[in-house]
């Protein structure tokens, strides 16, 4: 394996390794809590699009909260 390819593992190993307090599925699959971080980021990406990307539209703090 490349020392460049290798570097990016070890980053990520690094990343994950600090967030373990928060990576517990098993817990949260017990629990019966829904594990759907993807498909949760893609909805809302679609939705902030949807409601921010209109052609000529001006959006402020105001405008952009819900109502």
């Amino acid at each position: 394996m490349s020392a460049c390819r290798r570097g990016k593992i070890d980053a990520c190993i690094r990343y994950l390794a600090g967030l373990t307090a928060f990576l517990r599925y098993d817990q949260a699959l017990a629990k019966g809590w829904p594990i759907a971080t993807g498909v949760i980021e893609g909805t809302c990406r679609h939705l902030i699009d949807d409601r921010l990307d209109i052609t000529g539209a001006r959006w402020g703090v105001a405008g952009a909260e819900p109502s």
